[in-house]
């Protein structure tokens, strides 16, 4: 039976099924598949954003992403430190890992990952106080 209109629950099976479908094509030519969070849609259409790119890892296995890549080259101009990349860090009691830097987001510039998979945005200033105390546990001065 035909649609006559598109829903949002519709948009969520649209979604997983396409992504499905091509996971193979990307795992086949050695690319990974990504999605963006949310999608506007239509009653008539619905876009489905997704896009193939080129992972590529550092001997650790931690992903260099395009934002990690800008962390290394602009972190200083935020006060932070090109080396803290892919370091972690204690954020209000949970343990997050430095991953990139989006530097069109001027209130939570620095993108950091929880040891869960959960994904945060954090102030550029909160990030070089938990690093000080990081290192300050590092060297025995806490």
């Amino acid at each position: 039976m035909a649609q006559k209109f598109i829903t949002r629950s519709m948009v969520k099976q649209l979604r997983r099924d396409c992504e499905e479908a091509l996971q193979a094509v990307a795992e086949r030519h050695g690319l990974q598949l990504r999605q963006r969070k949310s999608v506007t849609f239509a009653p008539d259409k619905c876009p489905v954003p997704l896009e193939f790119v080129v992972v590529h890892t550092t001997e650790e296995g931690d992903e260099i992403t395009p934002e990690a890549r800008t962390f290394q080259q602009r972190a200083m101009v935020y006060g932070l430190e090109p080396d803290w990349l892919h370091q972690s860090f204690d954020l209000n009691g949970t343990r997050v890992k430095i991953t990139g830097l989006n530097t069109r987001a001027r209130k939570y510039p620095v993108q950091v990952r929880a040891e869960d998979g959960k994904r945060y945005k954090v102030p550029a200033n909160t990030v070089k106080a938990c690093m000080a105390i990081e290192i300050m546990k590092r060297e025995g001065s806490l």
